[in-house]
């Protein structure tokens, strides 16, 4: 459809296997946060959901891979 609704774009979820690891976010961190806030959410929350000890090196290491607004 015209006019940049996304009322045409087609859409799909991929199947996920049980052993597959994920985190889940609030939508309201999504909205609120920077793309570079949002990754070490993330990934604070990953590594807290699997009793991982992060350093603050490791998530400077992975934001300095992705940088971003």
């Amino acid at each position: 459809l015209p006019g940049g609704r996304g009322q045409s774009a087609r859409r799909w979820a991929r199947p996920m296997p049980r052993t597959e690891a994920y985190v889940w976010l609030p939508v309201a961190a999504s909205e609120d946060l920077t793309p570079r806030q949002l990754r070490v959410y993330a990934l604070i929350s990953y590594a807290q959901g699997r009793g991982i000890p992060v350093a603050e090196a490791e998530l400077a290491a992975s934001l300095h891979h992705h940088s971003g607004a």
